[in-house]
């Protein structure tokens, strides 16, 4: 895995994920769509792990708020996660995980 790799498998960085909307899921493909630099745009499968993860929190977890931000912020005013935030929740997750070593 990559350094800049938020989800395993995945070649895509924490910008990418910072602007998945909920549109970029396509549930009966199994796949979603990855927004690039340049207009690259990418669709890669959408493991059932995964899909599972990102059904129960657009059902249990993500605010119930208009707009299309896939991932927003727990806390009002629940605006669009950030890279740096992406970053922030996914990096200490991949250590805990053991796919990352702290010092990465």
């Amino acid at each position: 895995m990559r350094s800049r790799s938020c989800w395993p498998g995945w070649d895509c960085g924490a910008g990418e994920v910072a602007v998945l909307q909920v549109g970029d899921v396509d549930w009966r493909a199994g796949e979603i769509l990855i927004r690039g630099k340049a207009d690259r745009h990418e669709r890669l499968p959408l493991p059932a792990d995964i899909g599972e993860a990102l059904a129960g929190y657009l059902r249990r977890g993500r605010p119930r708020r208009p707009g299309r931000c896939l991932f927003l912020q727990a806390r009002a005013p629940y605006a669009p996660l950030t890279s740096p935030a992406v970053r922030a929740i996914v990096t200490p997750a991949a250590v805990r995980a053991g796919l990352r070593s702290a010092s990465s």
